[in-house]
């Protein structure tokens, strides 16, 4: 707890003026019809549709450049409480849905140190407490509604005796609350997030990584960081105003960021005047209802400059592998504690691995991805082969590795490791590989029906919310009119991934599934060619390189013959 006697701060930060000082990138320029700006080391999008996982896939955005999105959240496919767009939303209008009791981490940004003891309720007080405002804001008018309780001891205590302290949560995951009915990251990050394409559903331990929700107070400073397990980062500014120092994560500029944080004077010395260029540092303001994407590895210190409240999430995904491990691999030798790393890190690799091998078979790796899948091939293997693990995840991955290797019938890792590198090097040879592939890989067109705009969720702000649906359906596109693409597959909204079976149930490998009458199945007659974009048909048109389409709407189903590969092409377009 903060020495209530102490006349100096015993942790200042004083790198508030320094940030200050950094110039303030202009996110005021013009629009652009294209949608895309690239200026610097930022990307900024005001057409929020353009920000997809195919973007990235097909380099079009590059997944290693922040994002700022200037448009609309819904955009790019967020979920929001009901009126977030028009009204700001507020402490209060969180606590009711998550509980006025739900515990929080809250840090004293003078001392840098947590308070404890404080809960949403006390949060409510401290945010609403008008001589706060008024000492904030420097204004007479009060903005704080009349308190409908009482006060809670923890805030009212810290209130009377630190009035002007500024207070930051950074850390209250909401994943597993009422909460999380409400909200929906970015579309783009539920199609890239491994924990929701790589690990088993249901479990038990599931990584609780992908929605925050923070609340600070004006004059909330975040000093140099990079968050845990090399993750990305998404955004979302619902209220106030936030402002991110960035810098590249050049191996230099990582090995001046590994001695600063060893450093004993590390408090009183503002990272960024250590970097050597200048252009690797970018100062950039996030206003209400904008969106911030901060790829992996990215160091970076966050102001408020006014009270504010944000939905983020982190994730992991397979377009940046090395440098996810890199910085996984630097936390580990900095022996920074459990509770500031990522949660099960080394099981959902392993989880990972086994998805990529069905994505390799079923030919839906795309470049970015296939040119990251060694490293994780490397550090699977070494932490299976090497006694220095991490202890506490060891049962974790066992049950990972056993898991993998029911999915694909394997006798043991090596076996695993064996064919999961097999089908890389196929991938390679076939020709999707960073000499001989274009720029973008296939574009799969997923057919589903929209849903009732009736069914989605809701939320009355200012009251108590209704009850959490177990199932709580996500907003789906429908696709585009006239849609000719030739690689269309109709599949259901829900993953194709099986369902995990029990821990206690041990099966051989499934046969594949042969009930081919609600789509045709045209990955099978294709798996082992090469697909070139047509220099005469739009861009989202796909044609076979050398022979005519295949993809006629009206065409009869091609009937299965026991052929792979080119010779099973041949034979059915003879």
């Amino acid at each position: 707890m903060v020495d209530e006697h102490a006349e100096e701060p015993v942790y200042a930060n004083k790198n508030i003026p320094s940030f200050l000082k950094l110039p303030l990138f202009d996110a005021n320029i013009p629009r652009s019809s294209k949608g895309i700006i690239q200026i610097n080391l930022l990307q900024i999008l005001d057409q929020g549709q353009l920000l997809t996982a195919n973007a990235f896939q097909s380099k079009t955005l590059s997944i290693r450049h922040p994002v700022l999105v200037r448009d609309r959240p819904e955009s790019i496919g967020m979920q929001l409480p009901d009126g977030s767009s028009a009204n700001a939303i507020t402490v209060r209008d969180i606590a009711d849905v998550v509980g006025y009791s739900q515990v929080v981490h809250v840090i004293d940004v003078e001392y840098q140190e947590e308070m404890e003891g404080w809960t949403f309720a006390d949060l409510v007080d401290y945010f609403e407490d008008e001589d706060r405002i008024h000492s904030v804001t420097k204004t007479a008018e009060s903005s704080s509604p009349e308190r409908t309780r009482p006060s809670r001891r923890a805030a009212t205590q810290y209130i009377q005796k630190t009035r002007h302290r500024v207070l930051n949560q950074i850390s209250f995951e909401f994943s597993q609350t009422p909460l999380a009915n409400y909200v929906k990251s970015p579309s783009f990050v539920r199609d890239m997030d491994w924990i929701d394409h790589a690990w088993p559903h249901p479990s038990p331990h599931r990584p609780t990584v992908q929605y925050y929700c923070l609340t600070s107070a004006a004059g909330s400073y975040t000093d140099f960081h990079i968050d845990f397990g090399g993750t990305s980062v998404w955004y979302h500014v619902l209220s106030g105003s936030k402002e991110f120092c960035l810098i590249v994560p050049s191996e230099r500029n990582l090995k001046i960021y590994e001695e600063w944080l060893d450093d004993s004077d590390q408090a009183h010395i503002f990272l960024a005047d250590r970097i050597p260029n200048p252009h690797d540092v970018l100062r950039v303001a996030l206003s209400q209802h904008q969106t911030l994407i901060i790829p992996a590895g990215w160091i970076h210190s966050v102001y408020t400059p006014s009270d504010s409240l944000v939905f983020g999430g982190n994730f992991l995904h397979g377009m940046d592998i090395e440098r996810q491990l890199r910085i996984y691999e630097s936390e580990a030798q900095s022996k920074l504690a459990e509770r500031f790393r990522f949660p099960f890190f080394q099981p959902l690799h392993f989880y990972a691995a086994g998805m990529y091998l069905e994505k390799l078979i079923a030919g839906k790796v795309c470049l970015p991805e296939l040119e990251e899948l060694p490293h994780l091939v490397k550090a699977i293997k070494s932490w299976w082969t090497s006694d220095e693990g991490e202890t506490d995840q060891m049962a974790t991955v066992a049950g990972a590795v056993e898991y993998v290797l029911q999915q694909h019938g394997c006798s043991s890792f090596e076996d695993f490791l064996k064919m999961f590198q097999d089908q890389i090097d196929r991938s390679v040879r076939n020709g999707i590989s960073p000499d001989k592939a274009p720029s973008g890989s296939p574009e799969v067109k997923v057919l589903t029906s929209s849903i009732d705009k009736a069914t989605t969720p809701k939320i009355r702000l200012r009251i108590a919310p209704p009850k959490a649906t177990s199932h709580s359906p996500a907003t789906i596109s429908s696709p585009p009119e006239n849609d000719t693409s030739e690689f269309r597959i109709k599949l259901s909204s829900k993953s194709l991934r099986p369902e995990p079976l029990p821990s206690h149930v041990r099966v051989a490998r499934s046969k594949a599934r042969e009930d081919m009458s609600s789509f045709v199945d045209e990955r099978e007659l294709l798996k082992d060619e090469e697909w070139v974009p047509s220099q005469t048909e739009p861009p989202d048109e796909k044609v076979y390189k050398g022979r005519k389409t295949l993809s006629n709407p009206s065409a009869p189903k091609p009937k299965r013959v026991k052929v792979s590969g080119r010779d099973r092409l041949l034979k059915k377009l003879k």
